[in-house]
């Protein structure tokens, strides 16, 4: 896994991402550990552990989404940085499943 460098050139993402920048985050576990998760794009997230904990380059474990959905997960670490994550996923976060946790925080956002 190598490390990330601050990043200042061209967006080479190819799908978006839903960002969390207030304290309600979807969570990651991994086993008996609960992690925050800062964002998620269909092909992979990025997450903090809050704790002394050592991932392994491969991990599986199950994401749940603020509005309320879950899903199984196996992807492998590709960089790291401070306590932040990145898991790219071996297979497709479902676009239905973005969506909904995308109008279930645009639901949020305008009831306050």
């Amino acid at each position: 896994m190598k490390k990330n460098k601050i990043y200042g050139g061209i967006e080479r993402r190819k799908s978006s991402r839903l960002e969390y920048v207030n304290i309600n985050k979807p969570r990651l576990k991994i086993g008996k550990f609960k992690l925050k998760v800062n964002d998620i794009s269909q092909r992979g997230l990025k997450f903090q552990k809050d704790e002394e904990i050592n991932l392994p380059e491969n991990i599986k474990g199950n994401l749940t989404f603020l509005c309320g959905g879950s899903l199984e997960i196996e992807g492998r670490l590709i960089w790291e940085q401070d306590d932040n994550f990145a898991l790219y996923l071996k297979s497709l976060i479902p676009s239905d499943m973005i969506q909904r946790e995308e109008l279930y925080l645009q639901e949020q956002l305008s009831s306050k």
